[in-house]
């Protein structure tokens, strides 16, 4: 089974780099499909500690985004920024 090229969106070629050999994707090598499925697109979460959006981060679920911000507190829990933030369920994330 083969699949649409994720680089050039299937056409072959990427516009942009005409002038490395006319703008050939390199991914597919210019038969607008792939063998592999492409993997899903991450999305960017807001992060919000004690309901202050504090960064962003990019992840492909929710469930992820909501790991990584957990684990990114808890290495810096004595920063002046998670004052206010006392457990895990100070931590929330909303897709941006």
């Amino acid at each position: 089974m083969s699949y649409q090229c994720p680089r050039c969106s299937g056409s072959g070629e990427i516009p942009a780099h005409r002038n490395v050999l006319n703008g050939v994707c390199f991914k597919c090598n210019g038969l607008g499909t792939v063998a592999r499925k492409p993997p899903a697109r991450s999305v960017k979460w807001a992060c919000y500690y004690a309901g202050v959006h504090l960064f962003n981060i990019s992840a492909k679920t929710q469930s992820q985004a909501l790991n990584r911000a957990v684990i990114h507190w808890q290495s810096r829990q004595d920063m002046p920024a998670f004052a206010n933030v006392f457990s895990v369920d100070d931590i929330q994330v909303h897709r941006n």
